[in-house]
């Protein structure tokens, strides 16, 4: 019978359509999963890489503010040298003033002591 057979072959080449669509869709599903998983790795790693550079840029600007502190505390520190220098300066000059004055003060002292003899 030509006409079942006919319609045999027809639906046998729309079930092969069919399945080959279907495998289409299967293998056009996985595409877009793996694509998917693609973009959501791409995400992570972008979101790690802005971690790593906010985490090296946090660590720049503490070893730049810490380098500013301990020159503000050098600075500091040369200044109160220089202070204690300066009174040392001070109580020399004032120790010899003394030493003078007291050197004076008994010459005074012998004058009056010969006049009064």
């Amino acid at each position: 019978d030509g006409g079942e057979g006919f319609l045999a072959r027809a639906a046998e080449a729309e079930l092969k359509r069919r399945q080959a669509w279907e495998e289409e869709e299967k293998e056009v599903a996985e595409e877009l999963q793996v694509q998917r998983q693609a973009t959501e790795a791409a995400q992570k790693l972008k979101a790690a890489w802005e971690e790593e550079e906010t985490e090296v840029q946090e660590e720049a600007d503490f070893r730049q503010a810490a380098m500013i502190a301990a020159s503000k505390l050098q600075d500091a520190w040369e200044e109160e040298e220089q202070e204690v220098e300066q009174e040392m300066e001070m109580q020399r000059v004032a120790a010899v003033a003394a030493e003078k004055l007291k050197a004076a003060w008994q010459q005074e002292e012998e004058e009056v002591q010969e006049e009064a003899d």
